[in-house]
């Protein structure tokens, strides 16, 4: 079941918490949600960066599999019961000359991701899952889409937040 509320995903509702997010194949990192997380902890886009760069040197992070491509996670503690879930599910991102409307988000490795995130979620007691409307922004995905492929995986308690 997914639970809507208006508030900031940076701030989970509930504990233990995974905060999910879509990023790119490319190693971009500067715009979208990823700008709230880099405002409040340092260590995912450290993570992330290092993860592309294949050097595996931040602390407290865990990999479903060391390769950066579509449909791999990074999982990345950020605080006490609280971890940050660099989803890699969006092929590229806009450069100049891409025709308005492309989607860049990737269902089918967003499905991907998200089963290795409620497979990491199945060994913690009482985890939840957050994040803001995932690959709807920068990525071009559609919500109703997006919100099939969360309801398919099977994940633990989930919130969806809309930024005020």
């Amino acid at each position: 079941m997914i639970n809507y509320l208006d508030g900031d995903a940076t701030e989970p509702v509930k504990k233990p918490a995974i905060i999910v997010h879509v990023c790119n194949d490319e190693g971009g990192w500067g715009k979208g949600f990823v700008l709230a997380l880099s405002k409040k902890w340092k260590k995912p886009e450290a993570a992330y960066r290092d993860w592309f760069a294949q050097r595996f040197e931040v602390q407290g992070v865990v990999y479903d599999d060391k390769p950066f491509v579509l449909g791999n996670i990074q999982l990345v503690s950020v605080r006490d019961n609280t971890w940050v879930a660099n989803m890699i599910a969006q092929q590229s991102f806009w450069k100049e000359g891409d025709p308005e409307g492309k989607v860049y988000l990737q269902y089918n490795h967003l499905q991907t991701a998200l089963k290795k995130v409620q497979l990491f979620a199945k060994g913690m007691t009482g985890v939840s899952i957050h994040m803001p409307r995932i690959g709807c922004g920068l990525a071009g995905g559609t919500w109703d889409k997006v919100e099939e492929v969360i309801t398919s995986c099977d994940l633990p308690e989930t919130y969806v937040y809309d930024f005020e």
